[in-house]
């Protein structure tokens, strides 16, 4: 990390298979579990629980039974208040939504529902993996469209699908040929029990097509995991054969997903991040299949029971994705992680550069500017900095971003200041264009703040302290971008940028 010292002068409903919890005699949250509960005038809030891990995909969805509530949900956990939300659909649809959001640490977490404005009535809250909206809950009661070619002994016992299989690394592969087929999805699938002579393999098949053809995620009983793609019946390793701390070695049960968002892969274990794959676009949507395989030993032979198949997509409002309100804060990859996996930037981005203790300084009215890249493509692309302002009398000023300056007089500004007022600003020769203009974000002096631009061709949103404030479009142009700080009287006005950083794709 540099560390550049600067004094510059002017210038978040009910489905089929879902189990439902009554009353909050169990506050605990479970996965793909509909509670029910209760805001009235003697209990102005419910609270429930629920345990995470770090990078874990969660989507938290609360409908009101009663039309005169308004349903707010609140999640905190023990560092304070994570993420909220009202109204996810507003004016048309009140119930709160937080989708595909990325929990920042392993913790036991608290979610609160509250009425606005003091409204009161029922609802219903449910909790799901990866995305927000349900489509396939896969509990084996039936072999139902499951097909194999290559696996003799097919079964359901006790509502699990076994597979057994004897041979040389001999594979199976087993397709639902009447399942939907996806693009963006999460997948998860919950092995009850598998043992084989000599180790085993079990796995994924993701985006899987006509001919079994498709991407491959695969777990075998040394606590490896493997990611490969199959094009015209031929396998090309993408990621090898390699350990991760949380898979246990010779686990008989446990659960298997994936995060599927554009190019980007990201698997679980346990709910527990093993990594993620960027890969080209061979295949772009498909099916969910399963796969098992035999050791590279002779007599070898696998047994294995599938319990639960599980699919998540994103929730769609008029045809489209759910625009995220609010993020979860975090250092730059927490947040470039959080506005991959709910789609406000595409994914397989990387961090371009990250700079820390930056201080401007202006003493008299003016945009003090620090350039800390010179020339940068305005598009594709988040920056965001994390201030704190320091001034000895009481006029207003502001601290923020610079974007794509050409020259002194040609630049963009996003700002903070100390009255509540925020912005982006274009100037062009002695006079700024106003693009985003907001009052009221109560701003603590002695406490930081957090700025978030992201570009992605010709549209900018403006996040500050993790709300979305601000939508334009802008012209795709090449400049410098850095620090600001905004002065509108004759103040000694100095802000401490403490990292500042870029996001690229």
């Amino acid at each position: 990390m540099k560390r550049i010292l600067i004094i510059f002068v002017l210038s978040i409903w009910l489905l089929p298979g879902v189990i439902i919890v009554n009353g909050q005699d169990d506050t605990t949250l479970y996965l793909n579990t509909l509670v029910d509960g209760n805001i009235s005038d003697i209990q102005s809030d419910e609270v429930w629980t629920f345990h995470a891990f770090k990078d874990d995909i969660l989507s938290l969805r609360v409908d009101a039974a009663d039309e005169e509530f308004d349903p707010i949900l609140t999640i905190r956990n023990s560092n304070g208040i994570v993420i909220s939300n009202d109204d996810y659909a507003y004016p048309d649809n009140s119930s709160s939504l937080l989708e595909a959001i990325t929990i920042p640490r392993t913790d036991t977490y608290e979610v609160e529902i509250t009425g606005f404005g003091g409204s009161v009535g029922a609802y219903q809250l449910m909790i799901l993996p990866g995305y927000a909206n349900l489509i396939a809950d896969e509990r084996f009661v039936s072999l139902g469209n499951w097909e194999t070619d290559n696996i003799p002994l097919l079964s359901i016992e006790d509502g699990a699908l076994v597979v057994s299989l004897v041979g040389v690394k001999e594979r199976g592969i087993l397709s639902d040929t009447q399942s939907a087929v996806v693009s963006d999805f999460y997948a998860g699938v919950s092995i009850r029990s598998v043992m084989g002579r000599n180790g085993w393999v079990v796995g994924l098949v993701l985006r899987q097509q006509e001919n079994g053809d498709g991407y491959v995620l695969l777990l075998d009983a040394r606590g490896f995991w493997s990611f490969s793609i199959i094009e015209d019946g031929v396998e090309r390793i993408i990621r090898d054969w390699s350990p991760h701390p949380a898979i246990l070695e010779n686990a008989e049960s446990f659960e298997l997903a994936a995060l599927v968002n554009g190019n980007s892969f990201e698997m679980f274990y346990n709910r527990q991040f093993l990594g993620r794959v960027v890969v080209d676009s061979t295949f772009d949507e498909g099916r969910i299949g399963l796969a098992v395989q035999t050791a590279d030993a002779l007599d070898s032979n696998l047994t294995a029971m599938f319990d639960e198949l599980l699919v998540t997509v994103p929730l769609l409002v008029n045809e489209r994705t759910v625009f995220p309100q609010r993020i979860v804060r975090g250092n730059a990859n927490v947040i470039a992680k959080e506005l991959e996996r709910r789609q406000i930037i595409p994914a397989g981005g990387q961090l371009a550069w990250s700079i820390e203790d930056v201080f401007v300084e202006t003493p008299k009215p003016g945009v003090g500017r620090v350039q800390l890249l010179n020339s940068s493509m305005f598009g594709n692309y988040a920056i965001a900095t994390t201030f704190t302002p320091d001034v000895s009398e009481t006029n207003t000023f502001g601290c923020g971003l610079l974007l794509r300056q050409i020259n002194d007089t040609d630049y963009m500004i996003a700002y903070l200041d100390n009255t509540g007022a925020f912005g982006v600003s274009q100037r062009r020769g002695d006079s700024f264009e106003q693009g985003i203009y907001g009052e009221g974000i109560s701003w603590d002096i002695a406490s930081q703040s957090n700025l978030l631009v992201v570009v992605d061709d010709d549209v900018l949103n403006y996040y500050i302290n993790f709300v979305h404030v601000g939508t334009m479009e802008i012209e795709p142009l090449e400049g410098a971008v850095g620090n600001v700080v905004v002065s509108f009287g004759p103040v000694d006005a100095t802000c401490r940028f403490s990292e500042t950083w870029m996001w690229s794709w």
